[in-house]
């Protein structure tokens, strides 16, 4: 079969700069810049730091050992501070003293551990024993979630776990996973402010968050340990029955739920507890944009709200590179193409290896049977460098891969069919791995097409 290209060593190059401008959208989320940028310039924040007698730093997520440096970085000389923060493995330490990174679960696993669990009761305890003049900076980013998990009393983490795992093969999109997880923690859903010991009329509690959800809403950062919590019992064993897992949670699980929606009442607006979105995906987007305009590039701008699962993604992005080519619109192509969000996958019922963005760089490749398709070049990557239980952030897509797909008789879709992404990338060259970036504002995706 003839394939119509520019030749290897073009593709090449264009991976290359593919490559060029999703760094510089990561690079420009960079959690310390953000986190001492705020500080600095934040009269109201820089206030209460000045008037504190302590910091105490929380909180946890893939970014959080930058943040935590940012903080430190931003801090006036001779600031008394502590804390506990949780990071992923390697990232443990103690940076200044008193103030304990703890490593709660492996790179690349983003599943809540027992270590995470005590840690999350430190952290309560923390919060509990503090006085007035005391300081509270939170610290959130992607991550978070798993790794402050604080089971409810009466179930254990495995009951937990298996809720969220049962959520996350069902399709469930992130705020319902989110409604779930709140209900059945004792840290999670503002719990962590409200058993704040400091003051609390002052603007003595601050969380800082980087955001990797869509929409940016501060009680999904995280699933919300320091914002009032709209979610009740009765909505979590509503998404429980929607994807009928009713019968399937663990019993511990939802009596948990059932006792707390027979006695609901109204709960703490957590009006004095203050929190600022720091960084996000469409940070990372209008710099990827930047980025593609100094390359040359003319950019369409897809915006960063995209939240389908990963076939209806793969559909829009097919249809605007033929639709581009077909219709020759004024200014296009050639074009750069940036976008971020988070999509969603359902997992087949024995998954393979992969992750969202690796499946959908796979149903692109599988696109390029169209020869208008096979002008554009895509990159496809999670800007934390993990894209699922993997060491992979994403995956290319270009008539490369779909030609080595060819050459050793790779059949796409029963890789697609199998959740398989991992491997098949691996085998035609097309896995994107930039290990850890220190950082997490969901995904971001590069196109480039040319004439």
């Amino acid at each position: 079969m003839t394939f119509i290209s520019d030749g290897p060593k073009a593709a090449m190059e264009m991976r290359q700069q593919l490559e060029s401008i999703w760094r510089a959208g990561v690079d420009a989320v960079s959690p310390s810049f953000l986190v001492e940028n705020e500080m600095r310039n934040n009269p109201e924040l820089s206030n209460a730091i000045r008037s504190s007698r302590r910091v105490i730093l929380l909180g946890g997520g893939k970014a959080a050992k930058a943040m935590v440096l940012g903080v430190l970085a931003g801090l006036p000389p001779g600031k008394q501070v502590g804390g506990l923060v949780h990071v992923v493995d390697g990232q443990g330490g103690e940076p200044s003293p008193g103030v304990v990174l703890a490593p709660v679960r492996p790179s690349g696993h983003n599943l809540p551990t027992q270590r995470g669990v005590e840690g999350a009761e430190q952290q309560l305890q923390i919060a509990k024993k503090a006085k007035d003049g005391d300081l509270a900076i939170v610290l959130l980013s992607g991550g978070a979630s798993a790794m402050m998990p604080l089971p409810e009393i009466g179930i254990n983490l495995s009951d937990k776990l298996l809720v969220t795992q049962l959520l996350h093969r069902s399709g469930a999109k992130i705020h319902e996973m989110n409604t779930v997880r709140k209900q059945l923690s004792r840290i999670k859903g503002g719990r962590l402010a409200q058993v704040w010991g400091g003051g609390k009329s002052d603007c003595m509690f601050w969380t800082l968050a980087i955001s990797d959800v869509v929409g940016d809403c501060p009680g999904v950062i995280g699933s919300g340990p320091t914002v009032f919590d709209n979610g009740t019992a009765i909505m979590a064993l509503g998404y429980l029955d929607k994807y009928g897992l009713i019968n399937q949670v663990p019993k511990a699980a939802l009596k948990v739920l059932e006792d707390k929606a027979n006695r609901e009442s109204s709960k703490e607006s957590l009006s004095w507890a203050k929190f600022v979105l720091i960084g996000n995906n469409r940070k990372a987007v209008v710099a990827a944009k930047s980025k593609a305009s100094a390359l040359g590039w003319p950019v369409l701008d897809l915006g960063s709200s995209w939240e389908l699962d990963v076939n209806g993604m793969a559909c829009v992005v097919e249809g605007l590179v033929v639709n581009s080519l077909r219709d020759l619109a004024p200014g296009f192509p050639p074009c750069c193409i940036v976008g971020g969000g988070e999509t969603h996958l359902k997992l087949c019922d024995q998954p393979g290896l992969g992750g969202r963005n690796q499946h959908l760089a796979l149903q692109m490749i599988r696109a390029m049977s169209s020869p208008l398709v096979r002008k554009s070049y895509w990159l496809f990557g999670g800007t934390d460098g993990e894209d699922g239980p993997t060491d992979a952030a994403g995956g290319f897509s270009d008539y490369l891969g779909f030609e080595q797909a060819a050459k050793i008789d790779m059949v796409l879709d029963g890789a697609i069919e199998s959740c398989s992404s991992y491997e098949a990338l691996g085998k035609i060259g097309s896995l994107w791995k930039c290990g850890q970036t220190g950082t997490n504002v969901a995904d971001l995706w590069v196109g480039l097409i040319t004439k």
